[in-house]
């Protein structure tokens, strides 16, 4: 996924990539206060794990797709926008997969994960905090 911060608003980020629900890109809010707006900015700030194999699957989940999904569902309700039922019962699926899945990743891997599993609860709890323990803690 390519970040680009928009030149005349430094408030906005554009994530630009393809994710598997249709979306090509999504706007992510630079100073919203929010927990949901704090954890897509440190996960756009993050590199993707280079002890994971692009494009492998683990456990149940494709170790990049599931990022993709998760941040694109996240963006929209960082945003303010609400998810249709048919996408949250989507996102909540894909939570679960992911925490099933988590002890698949490698160790060093892992806290990248953890971090999109709390983004999915946040996005399912309408961006105020939910667990607070990520799944194997």
């Amino acid at each position: 996924m390519t970040v680009y911060c928009i030149a005349d608003r430094p408030d906005i980020m554009f994530a630009a990539g393809e994710f598997s629900n249709g979306v090509w890109g999504v706007f992510v809010p630079v100073d919203a206060a929010s927990p949901l707006a704090d954890e897509l900015r440190t996960h756009l700030a993050e590199p993707f794990p280079a002890s994971v194999v692009k494009g492998d699957t683990y456990g149940e989940v494709d170790a990049v797709m599931i990022g993709a999904d998760i941040f694109g569902w996240a963006s929209t309700v960082a945003n303010g926008g609400r998810l249709s039922e048919p996408d949250i019962a989507r996102l909540r699926s894909l939570a679960d997969a992911l925490e099933r899945s988590m002890k698949s990743f490698p160790d060093i891997a892992r806290p990248y994960y953890e971090r999109l599993w709390r983004i999915a609860q946040l996005a399912l709890t309408r961006g105020h905090p939910g667990p607070s323990e990520p799944p194997g803690a």
